[in-house]
């Protein structure tokens, strides 16, 4: 049996302090995690109107924008002041030095565990951790690393010609909200912190997936310093239903990567075979994302599609509880999403599209299905099928729920995560 291991004081950093997709769920569930088991976390991240409380938000950077409802890059007014502050971000933050530099002098921590950072801190922030010789530690939660558009999207479509380094070619395709200098800005950002070394001062990158770890060890990342440790779950939030509810569902982030245009167009598709099976949709998203997905099913006249917008805490959990199965049915690649290990714990098949890291984990016929990514006609069928089988989907429920205790669970997660912690800090 393993010693429990010290107490540490840990810094964790991501961009948002608030929930607004999987990766904050993953931010404040590890958070509690590590107070649970004795440990003290240091929070840092960039002052926002929908933060939550912190004793240490005084040392988180200023906002980007004075717009509360600004949760994306593309959001952000581009005035004076701010495309100074994204300047800054995007290539080295002084701020965010100076302000990680007065935390850790009142605050001195033992190892940094630095989440979702590029752009909206700056890498500024791994220099004066490697500064301080404190172990940096990074968990990737998308290929930002590797592909400036950060989805491995180009037009809609899955494009890698970054993945070998070379840039150049998110310029040329202005890959980065579309836009020829911004992707420029970007190209020369990455340049410029390779040539000072920032990045390499991380001393592990945490890959939630095996494909993302594939996917690193391809573009020449250290083996050395990737390690492969799966998302988990606290079950214990949660009450599972495996008896099939009433509806099929989505939740998570409305936009166009997240494939939520073509689970409307397989709706629109099953309207002639049957309108008694219907979609409800939960989600926050940009402005014009929210508008276009209003409009596509107004234009295709589906009464049997409901869309509710954002929800969280008992709402949602609620909600998917008395769904009868969750669709994923993005077009990008996917790095082990959230939303498939909470419809897990609620006893909920997925079904999910066959791109990235969600073969890894939605077993074909098992605990969900596979469909061909971006094939409304195929997915339609997928719906159909499932949603005229009872048994079947009692069955995949509970395969479901076995698999995230067994796969995902929190001491599993912790005790991975502290292992690599002691390696890391008998080094320094």
């Amino acid at each position: 049996m393993k010693n429990k291991p010290d107490p540490l004081k840990i810094l964790l950093a991501n961009y948002r302090y608030h929930v607004s997709g999987g990766s904050e769920r993953y931010f404040f569930g590890v958070k509690k995690l590590l107070e649970e088991r004795g440990h003290q976390v240091v929070p840092f991240s960039v002052a926002h109107p929908r933060n939550e409380p912190s004793s240490y938000s005084s040392y988180f950077l200023s906002p980007l924008t004075k717009n509360p409802d600004a949760l994306y890059y593309r959001e952000i007014e581009k005035h004076p002041r701010n495309i100074v502050r994204l300047f800054g971000r995007t290539f080295y933050s002084f701020e965010a030095r100076r302000n990680v530099e007065r935390l850790l002098k009142n605050h001195p921590v033992d190892i940094a565990y630095v989440l979702h950072f590029l752009r909206w801190i700056s890498p500024s922030l791994i220099d004066a951790l490697h500064a301080h010789r404190i172990p940096v530690v990074t968990r990737l939660s998308d290929f930002a690393f590797l592909c400036p558009e950060v989805h491995f999207l180009r037009n809609g479509r899955i494009c890698e010609l970054c993945a070998g380094g070379n840039l150049w070619h998110s310029v040329r395709y202005r890959c980065v909200q579309s836009s020829f200098p911004i992707s420029l800005l970007n190209a020369f950002s990455v340049f410029f912190h390779r040539s000072i070394g920032i990045l390499d001062s991380i001393d592990a990158i945490v890959c939630p997936s095996r494909f993302l770890y594939n996917k690193m060890a391809q573009a020449g990342f250290s083996m050395k310093k990737l390690h492969h440790i799966p998302s988990f779950i606290d079950q214990q939030q949660f009450i599972p239903a495996t008896t099939p509810g009433s509806y099929v569902l989505y939740f998570g982030r409305i936009s166009r990567e997240k494939g939520v245009e073509v689970l409307v167009d397989a709706f629109a598709k099953l309207k002639s075979l049957s309108s008694s099976i219907r979609l409800v949709i939960v989600g926050f998203g940009s402005k014009d994302a929210m508008r276009t997905i209003h409009e596509r099913i107004l234009s295709a006249h589906l009464s049997n599609v409901q869309f509710e917008g954002g929800m969280s805490g008992d709402a949602l959990f609620t909600t998917i509880r008395n769904a009868a199965f969750v669709v994923v049915p993005s077009i990008c690649y996917e790095n082990m999403p959230q939303v498939v290990l909470e419809s897990y714990a609620h006893g909920k098949p997925v079904i999910a599209s066959n791109l990235g890291s969600l073969p890894e984990v939605v077993d074909d016929q098992v605990t969900g299905c596979l469909f061909q990514a971006g094939n409304a006609e195929d997915l339609s069928e997928k719906i159909a099928s499932l949603s005229a089988d009872q048994q079947r989907l009692r069955d995949m429920g509970e395969a479901a729920l076995e698999r995230v205790r067994h796969n995902h669970s929190p001491n599993i997660h912790y005790q991975t995560l502290m292992d690599l912690f002691s390696r890391l800090r008998e080094d320094f």
